[in-house]
């Protein structure tokens, strides 16, 4: 079955120029291999939930200034993304998008759950995981995210 995000979600269409985004804010925290990349944070209040789970954060990249990936981020240190959660979202995406095409591995953290979907152009995945097992109970999270992807921009 082939991916279709209908160009990315509904207030977010790939290949579309940062500049034509309003509420994002550069993001100078994370540090991508290659100066074609470009991080944006959303700041506005058009995706406040998704699959009836609170969103925490959402992340844009942008391959030469136009979005090439969408990350929506679930949990915070006060409020864990929760197994429950997890198990609803997935649950939708398996209905709109089908069965996974795969399960991800992960380093630095420990992974509860992770699937992706792979199209000719686009990618899926969505994952939940824990603070590495060496962080103090008491400081770890439990966070996780969807990324939408579309890797027909060339990079």
């Amino acid at each position: 079955k082939e991916l279709n995000f209908d160009n990315g979600l509904s207030i977010f269409k790939f290949g579309t120029n940062s500049g034509a985004f309003k509420d994002i804010r550069p993001d100078t925290s994370l540090l991508l291999n290659g100066k074609s990349f470009t991080v944006y944070n959303y700041h506005g209040d058009s995706l406040k939930s998704i699959f009836n789970v609170k969103v925490s954060d959402v992340s844009l990249l942008f391959y030469q200034d136009r979005l090439a990936k969408i990350i929506i981020k679930f949990g915070t240190k006060s409020n864990d993304y929760t197994l429950e959660q997890f198990n609803r979202v997935q649950q939708a995406l398996e209905g709109k998008y089908g069965k996974y095409t795969g399960k991800l591995a992960m380093s630095g953290a420990v992974l509860l759950g992770g699937y992706r979907w792979r199209g000719k152009t686009h990618s899926l995945e969505h994952t939940r995981f824990t603070s590495a097992s060496g962080v103090k109970k008491r400081d770890r999270l439990t966070v996780g995210d969807i990324s939408f992807e579309n890797k027909d921009l060339g990079y």
